[in-house]
């Protein structure tokens, strides 16, 4: 059917319906003229967000590179969707559009009109490139490693990733003029120091020109490379042939300094290497900042849409499900992506009630919703985005995204909703947690985490009168274990270690690995009399000494550790978090220097320990 063969109601409908949808949607003609477009489309063009066109760019390479022109979807083909990169002039930036087109032929085949939309997904693309860093990212820094240590370990990661890659950092003096020679583990120590503190400028090998630029440098053969003229001589006489330089930026766009990867041949980077190597600058940058970027959490499109059959194509293209139900609460419309996330077909739900895809208790609740909207005008979910749960097919639920709008159609409401699956979002959350506070090899809480649970548990002291106590332990002679058999089998104890100190303590009680060897044991919830609460730790300590010092089974060998541990009892917070670790420690130390395979406990009032019998 036609455009101009609608009725005029059902065209006002038309119309009324793609302007309350919050993306950009149009229609053209078999000639490319616009002849229908909704009200974002029209404010999008208000705004000045235009195509860039390369005759408009005149010299200007890096617009050029900008550029995405895909050509309009043709007769013959079914959708036709491309990215393009278009300037905004009111946000003053560019921006990603997905675009959508569908062309509509008549019975012959000749095309009529080209149906489209345009989302901005701008975001969804940053997004997901600040989750997959920020991962990266606090995955090193859980380990709490120091920051040249943490640099050096990166590179050899990064050198193992890319076997034949020999990693630089140099990192850029106070006064921005100069590069210094940083981390670069796998170049000749001479090479090293011949380009330490060379001056940045153009044409100055990859480094220095990436860092007056700040633009990436990639050079796949040093020895004709004009930009290494005066450095080639240099560089070959040490046998490496191609360096791939990558500026690293502050979050604000600062060079800080350069990441290089070198080769002893000439070569130029795949898209992946490239893409590493711009993440490794990435956090490179981050660390030297020492600032660690925050997981920001999907905000999803909130799409509004109401799907009848001549805009069915458009509804079926989007990545989130799109539902419309009646003021009654039934289905009306069941778009493709909402099929892919309830797991059922628009003929299983269309004309049943919405509530067939909630769980209890909300699907019971959710009529008296309507009533009580249908009976005060009041819509509290309406317009407000908000998590909840959702109901598959195969009765397993799962965290949606939902937001809902309003229209009328002959003066009755017809609710939207907008659905996307935030299983993988609560997945990034669950593992960004795991990393920052909990040890990767034990799956205990690391010290970040303890330093917060003994907080807390120091608070509950001071509301309930109850002592508490934090044990420090170490396994004597664990470096001759790592030493004689390797570090795997000092994995292997140390797992060990962990699962027996967990079944020697209560539920309420915490187990943490702070690093190597060493684990802290908190014990709550002791007597309110300090005599008492010794006896009760104790009693605990001497179970963990005999516990651990029973053989171990690593891998076929039988091994024996023991224990060396050290006590300090605490009330409320009559003492620092750091003073109760001191004293544990100090009284763990002395355990060791009394013969180790003992339990020592502090005695504050001696400042000094005393023998656990």
């Amino acid at each position: 059917m036609a455009l101009n063969q609608l009725k005029p109601d059902d065209f006002d409908f038309f119309r009324e319906f793609l302007d309350a949808l919050p993306l950009q949607c149009f229609v053209k003609n078999a000639h490319g003229q616009i002849i229908l477009s909704n009200t974002a489309y029209q404010n999008a063009s208000a705004e000045a967000v235009v195509p860039l066109k390369v005759i408009e760019l005149g010299e200007n390479e890096t617009c050029r590179q900008l550029v995405s022109l895909t050509p309009f979807a043709q007769a013959n083909e079914k959708i036709a969707t491309h990215e393009e990169t278009r300037w905004n002039s009111q946000l003053g930036r560019y921006q990603t559009d997905y675009v959508i087109q569908k062309t509509i032929a008549d019975e012959a085949g000749q095309p009529l009109y080209i149906v489209g939309s345009i989302l901005d997904i701008s975001e969804q693309k940053q997004f997901q490139l600040q989750i997959d860093t920020e991962l990266k990212l606090l995955e090193m820094h859980a380990a709490d490693v120091p920051f040249m240590q943490l640099l050096t370990q990166f590179v050899h990661s990064f050198e193992s990733n890319f076997p034949g890659v020999l990693c630089s950092i140099l990192l850029l003096d106070d006064q921005g003029e100069r590069l210094l020679h940083t981390i670069a583990p796998s170049l000749p120590e001479a090479y090293c120091q011949a380009i330490h503190g060379v001056a940045i400028g153009p044409n100055i090998g990859s480094c220095g020109t990436a860092a007056y630029t700040g633009q990436d440098t990639i050079v796949a053969d040093i020895a004709s490379d004009p930009l290494w003229r005066n450095f080639a001589e240099l560089a070959l006489s040490h046998d490496l042939r191609s360096c791939w330089s990558i500026p690293i930026l502050s979050t604000k766009g600062r060079v800080l300094g350069t990441f290089a990867n070198y080769h002893r041949y000439p070569c130029s980077p795949s898209s992946k290497e490239l893409q590493a190597i711009k993440r490794g600058a990435y956090l490179v940058g981050l660390v030297i900042e020492h600032e660690l970027a925050e997981t920001q959490l999907s905000k999803d499109k909130m799409i509004l849409q109401e799907s009848v059959q001549h805009t069915q194509t458009i509804l079926d293209n989007m990545a989130d499900g799109v539902i419309t139900i009646d003021i009654t609460g039934r289905i009306e419309s069941f778009n493709s992506a909402a099929s892919r996330i309830f797991g059922y077909s628009p003929e299983e739900v269309l004309f049943k009630n919405v509530s067939m895809l909630m769980p209890e208790p909300h699907a019971g609740l959710h009529d008296g919703y309507l009533l009580h909207h249908q009976s005060t005008g009041n819509a509290s979910i309406v317009g407000v985005p908000r998590e909840v749960e959702g109901l598959r097919k195969d009765g397993s639920l799962f965290p949606m995204r939902l937001s809902v709008s309003k229209i009328l159609r002959a003066g009755q409401p017809i609710f939207i909703g907008l659905v996307s699956d935030n299983t993988l979002d609560h997945q990034r959350r669950e593992e960004i947690y795991r990393l920052a506070f909990f040890d990767a090899l034990t799956g205990l809480p690391n010290r970040r985490l303890l330093m917060d649970q003994i907080k807390k548990a120091m608070l509950t002291s001071a509301r309930s009168g109850l002592h508490g106590a934090v044990m420090f332990l170490d396994l004597d002679h664990f470096k001759h274990l790592n030493d004689n058999y390797g570090h795997h089998m000092g994995d292997l104890l140390l797992q060990q270690v962990s699962a027996r100190l967990q079944s020697c303590v209560r539920e309420n009680d915490s187990v943490a690995r702070l690093g190597g060897d060493e684990f802290v044991v908190l014990l709550e919830t002791l007597s309110e009399q300090a005599e008492q609460a010794f006896e009760q730790a104790k009693t605990v300590a001497n179970k963990i000494l005999e516990r651990l010092r029973q053989p171990y089974d690593l891998s076929g060998h039988t091994h024996v550790s023991t224990p060396s541990i050290g006590v300090a009892l605490f009330l409320a917070e009559q003492i620092s978090i750091d003073d109760l670790l001191k004293h544990a420690d100090v009284a763990m130390y002395q355990a060791k220097a009394a013969g180790r395979n003992t339990v020592l406990f502090y005695n504050s009032a001696l400042q000094g320990v005393t023998q656990a019998h």
